[in-house]
């Protein structure tokens, strides 16, 4: 469940939902007396915006994502605006791009391993509720694969690793750990 939805059934009633005109250009809000606001983007134009507002390491670590999103042919879907917020909260893109700038090139390294998985699981940024069958497959396939190249370098000591699993929304925990089910002894 994203960050979100848990604030919103913890708010009940002092959470609310506006849109700014009818062609649906808005964002949602998530506001109590006690707590901040939570803004997440709507539409590709507010994704984009949203983005700006973090840093430059961010910025680049989700236009890493967005390529590995069109390169593998999901970018006609929509991100998922609940998982984006919780994978910029997680640091998720600043890691995925200083892994990129570190680590490309150096195949066969646990960083390089550690890349292979944060690209597959950016993939998991497109809603879900809109792929086929064979796309989350396909999805499912990439992070298998990845986690197989990790375990070729590091065993399952490097799937277990604490600096794959800090940076993931909690989400793709249970996919990624669905995908590495048959890796070495790993059993999901």
């Amino acid at each position: 469940m994203g960050e979100a939805k848990r604030r919103k059934e913890k708010l009940g009633d002092d959470y609310w939902k506006g849109q700014s005109n009818s062609k649906g250009y808005g964002w949602k809000r998530g506001v109590s007396k006690d707590t901040e606001p939570e803004v997440l983007p709507q539409t590709q134009k507010d994704i984009d915006s949203f983005i700006s507002l973090h840093s430059e390491q961010t910025q680049k670590g989700f236009l890493i994502a967005k390529h590995h999103i069109k390169e593998s042919g999901l970018d006609k879907y929509p991100i998922n605006q609940e998982d984006l917020a919780e994978a910029i909260r997680l640091n998720f893109f600043s890691e995925l791009e200083g892994l990129e700038r570190l680590q490309s090139g150096r195949e066969g390294t646990f960083g390089w391993g550690r890349l292979k998985i944060f690209k597959a699981a950016s993939l998991c940024l497109v809603e879900d509720s809109q792929l086929s069958l064979e796309e989350v497959r396909s999805i499912t396939k990439q992070i298998h694969d990845a986690g197989e190249k990790m375990y070729e370098i590091e065993g399952m000591e490097g799937l277990k690793d604490p600096l794959i699993w800090l940076f993931m929304p909690q989400i793709w925990k249970r996919i990624i750990d669905s995908a590495f089910n048959g890796i070495g002894s790993w059993l999901s």
